[in-house]
């Protein structure tokens, strides 16, 4: 047993912190040199903390409660001889597109489902089709559940649209929204097409933009989803003209300033590849000021899509939903708010106190910040 817990102690963790002097919508600067630097070692799991820009690591959460002015950024956790970097709830975590390894290089490897961010700009990768396979399921805006029953005798079902009560098997009535009573009724082409009206497509050579204002209830405001799920058969509430494999579609989250909303059909090929950001020539154009003119890139590699970084002013990131394990061969970077951390293994064999917090500066290691990507 004794050699057991020895074995643990051959690494400790180098945890690096830099905060940008701004706080600025989450953001953190790539190119800014007004940052605040903190080394801390530690070879025990500790949450790491932050109240402005003072960096603090704790090894016991109750500590927090004379505190109060700090938040938890993420915590590292050891199980065994491993080391993970954990997410907190109150502070979503983010893996740094830039510094991410994989079999290509450098760059990131995407999966349906995952979040990624531009910027201040979130996307959802809700569809992902590298071959040409019927099967392959498209998750825009997860499917949910509607009433699609022909109403019952005591109930007057009559389409808010067009006002007739009939109902088929490809037309039903269906209750997309809060609507009740008169209102609670409306037939799926009819809403299919007040729907496509208020949509505005924009095409580019690997892309098509569809985007809109708002998609929600006239009446009861309800957002509508864009596809529904009737006994086991899923429906499309929005009509998306998508291209031949190779594809992906990138989903806007939160909108932009003006609550515009978008959906990128992107069609890439291991011929070219599909440059988003804010420039006219991107391919995937993105208004946003925080967004570089080009911003990030995406590949086909053997049938992956690999995002990849140019250098970008406020970094290209990937949400991380579970915990992060900390590799022997190389750092691993993230970003949670304006503060950008980087944990390391190293050889425990420095007469350090562990866990004690060092103003040094960090040394070579730290992240290559770059040109910027204008």
């Amino acid at each position: 047993m004794k050699k057991s817990n020895s074995m643990y102690l051959l690494h400790r963790v180098n945890i690096k912190a830099l905060t940008w002097s701004r706080d600025s919508h989450g953001l953190y600067d790539y190119e800014s040199h007004n940052v605040h630097k903190r080394l801390i070692q530690a070879s025990s799991p500790l949450c790491i903390i932050r109240s402005g820009t003072d960096i603090q690591s704790i090894s016991i959460p109750s500590e927090l409660t004379s505190m109060p002015n700090f938040n938890i950024l993420c915590s590292l956790d050891q199980e065994k001889s491993e080391f993970f970097i954990k997410p907190h709830d109150s502070e979503p975590l983010w893996q740094v597109v830039r510094s991410m390894k994989c079999q290509y290089g450098s760059g990131c490897i995407l999966k349906e489902g995952d979040i990624i961010k531009l910027g201040r700009v979130s996307f959802k990768i809700s569809s992902l089709k590298a071959l040409d396979d019927k099967s392959s399921n498209d998750n825009t805006q997860d499917s949910e559940d509607i009433d699609c029953d022909i109403p019952n005798e005591r109930e007057t079902g009559v389409c808010k649209v067009c006002l007739y009560d009939d109902s088929e098997p490809n037309n039903p009535l269906i209750s997309p929204c809060k609507c009740s009573g008169s209102m609670k009724h409306v037939h799926l082409l009819c809403l299919q097409k007040w729907l496509a009206s208020r949509m505005v497509a924009r095409n580019t050579e690997n892309c098509i933009t569809y985007s809109w204002k708002s998609m929600e209830c006239e009446i009861c405001k309800w957002t509508y989803p864009f596809s529904f799920c009737n006994k086991g058969r899923e429906n499309d509430l929005f009509s998306l003209e998508r291209p031949e494999a190779p594809y992906l579609v990138l989903e806007d989250i939160a909108g932009d300033r003006n609550n515009n909303k978008a959906i990128h059909v992107i069609s890439v090929t291991s011929k070219n590849s599909v440059k988003l950001g804010r420039g006219h020539d991107s391919d995937v154009r993105i208004s946003d000021i925080s967004v570089s003119r080009c911003h990030a890139i995406i590949k086909l590699r053997d049938g992956n899509f690999l995002l990849e970084d140019n250098i970008s002013k406020f970094g290209t990131l990937v949400m991380s939903k579970d915990k992060i394990h900390i590799p022997n061969n190389y750092s691993v970077v993230v970003q949670t708010g304006r503060t950008v951390i980087t944990m390391s293994l190293k050889n425990n064999s420095s007469p350090f106190d562990l866990g004690a917090e060092l103003d040094n500066s960090l040394d070579d290691e730290n992240i290559q910040i770059g040109k910027r990507s204008l």
